[in-house]
């Protein structure tokens, strides 16, 4: 009776807590997108950019993601729209476009969607809803998209020009 109550007591109790990996990431409901030109992250300007992505994901766990515009065809605002419009039904929080063409078709894009907020790197004009990253030096584009990411994600977006 004495090992039957012993055993009674060291049973587990409940169901067993699940723990995940310690290798895995939990990440917040945000998620800023990057549109890219064809050439993607072989693009040092895009790879600068996405390096201050995934600054402002390890600083705050908001997943970053990216899209390019296809290589396939000739590339133009009218081609390039409708990735940017992609962007917008997977309800990114924040938009960030790098390259000539994505700049002027996420600006168009824009225009039309006062509620949502974007980035546009090296180029484009402010809004509302729009903020401009100048094209300075690889490493301050990085470092202010960062930051601009990283105001995003905790609910403050300042349209205007990073200095």
């Amino acid at each position: 009776m004495v090992v039957g109550l012993g055993v009674w007591f060291a049973w587990p109790s409940g169901r067993p807590v699940y723990d995940p990996p310690v290798r895995s990431r939990q990440y917040i409901a945000f998620t800023a997108c990057l549109l890219t030109g064809p050439s993607g992250l072989s693009d040092a300007q895009a790879r600068a950019v996405w390096s201050g992505m995934e600054a402002a994901s390890s600083a705050t766990r908001a997943q970053v993601t990216y899209l390019s515009a296809s290589s396939g065809q000739a590339e133009s605002v009218g081609s390039v729209t409708p990735f940017a419009n992609t962007l917008l039904q997977q309800h990114c929080g924040v938009i960030v476009a790098v390259g000539a063409v994505e700049v002027q078709a996420v600006q168009a894009v824009a225009a039309g969607n006062a509620g949502e907020h974007f980035v546009l790197v090296g180029g484009g004009s402010v809004a509302g809803n729009v903020t401009v990253v100048p094209t300075v030096g690889v490493s301050s584009v990085s470092s202010r998209v960062a930051s601009v990411v990283q105001d995003a994600v905790g609910g403050v977006f300042r349209s205007g020009v990073v200095s």
